[in-house]
């Protein structure tokens, strides 16, 4: 009798402890970026000049409020407590974009400054490294699950380019292809994350919502802001 209040006792301890088991989860998708802050516009204008005989130009501004499609690659450590608590560490990659309306094109001849009605957009894009500490809860509806996190996200940029196309002068083509570096390596966000689950595949959707200021590094003239908004849609699969 005495060894099976034993056994038992042994078996209740256990028990929670199976009850609990990690998943490894990949996912890939689409991401959506744009900025926000009072340094951001939805349509700006391109500096163009003639130099040695080629043409080049920049984005006036090219933090732009029109979102931009990019995508994002990631892979998670996910564990389910036995009250289907979760509790998730994600890292990531986004290939991010945000995008400007490009209404006019100043041109530069080396004597005089000319203002052009112009077409096209300009792509801000930006690499990042991404790693979120999600808590939260599986939710089951029939055969269907939900897992639903939230938490901390720590943004890594590294690098971003700027590209645009258009026309200008009544069907003239620009173009523009410049570096802008990193103006600040690491973003603290806050992040959503959902993910629908049918066996093993499942469809998922975060957002994240960045602290950092963009414009941080620039210097003279009043101060601007511009701060990351990321929004993903993709799949995901369980691997174990």
């Amino acid at each position: 009798m005495k060894k099976l209040l034993l056994f038992a006792a042994a078996l209740a301890v256990a028990a929670p402890a199976t009850a609990q088991h990690f998943e490894l989860i990949g996912r890939a998708g689409a991401s959506f970026s744009q900025y926000r802050g009072s340094g951001t516009e939805a349509t700006s204008f391109i500096n163009y000049s003639s130099y040695a005989g080629a043409e080049r130009g920049y984005t006036n501004n090219p933090y732009g409020r029109r979102l931009g499609a990019g995508f994002a690659l990631g892979g998670r450590v996910q564990r389910v407590g036995r009250r289907q608590g979760l509790l998730a560490f994600d890292l990531g990659y986004d290939w991010a974009r945000s995008r400007t309306a490009i209404t006019t094109l100043y041109y530069y001849d080396g004597a005089a400054n000319t203002a052009y009605a112009a077409t096209g957009s300009a792509h801000l894009r930006a690499q990042v490294l991404t790693a979120f500490l999600g808590l939260g809860r599986r939710f089951q509806v029939g055969p269907l699950a939900l897992d639903v996190l939230v938490g901390p996200e720590l943004a890594g940029q590294l690098g971003a380019h700027e590209t645009g196309h258009g026309t200008y002068n009544n069907g003239t083509a620009w173009t523009t292809d410049t570096d802008r570096g990193s103006h600040f390596p690491l973003d603290g966000r806050l992040r959503a994350d959902a993910t629908a689950w049918y066996g093993r595949v499942g469809v998922n959707a975060s957002y994240s919502h960045g602290f950092a200021n963009a414009q941080a590094g620039l210097v003279g003239g009043p101060v601007r802001e511009a701060y990351a908004r990321t929004l993903r849609l993709g799949v995901a699969y369980r691997l174990h």
